[in-house]
């Protein structure tokens, strides 16, 4: 019963998801070009290889197949369902920055290559315009 919750909780995770990636060009105080939209497309990708390697352990992971075993498949469901919920709070932090007043700034780890970790670097306002250019 809980991974039948769980799973009818991502379904209303997901749609707010794409709602957010739909309005991405109307949404308030966000540049229509703003990179943190693809953290909505890190977090669907996070929870696609989490449910992969949850599904693997649970159904292919036997005596007949050790090799699955010895991979520790449920740990990397951890892992990838943590960096999901990391883009989640990441994302709702971004937009709600402004009220607090900082400027957030996507960055990302390693800077360049096909596979990083975004995360959001904070900016004060007061502290932006007190130093001159």
């Amino acid at each position: 019963m809980a991974w039948l919750v769980f799973d009818l909780l991502w379904i209303l995770i997901a749609t707010q998801l794409i709602l957010i990636w739909r309005r991405r060009f109307t949404w308030p105080r966000t540049p229509a070009d703003a990179r943190v939209f693809r953290l909505v497309w890190y977090a669907i990708g996070c929870t696609v290889l989490a449910y992969a390697a949850w599904c693997t352990d649970k159904f292919v992971c036997n005596t007949g197949s050790p090799v699955f075993a010895y991979l520790a498949l449920h740990g990397w469901w951890h892992l990838f369902i943590g960096l999901c919920f990391y883009y989640l709070i990441t994302l709702c932090r971004y937009f709600s920055g402004h009220e607090y007043g900082f400027e957030p700034i996507l960055e990302r780890v390693p800077a360049r290559g096909p596979l990083g970790i975004a995360f959001v670097e904070w900016q004060s306002r007061r502290h932006a315009t007190a130093i001159p250019d």
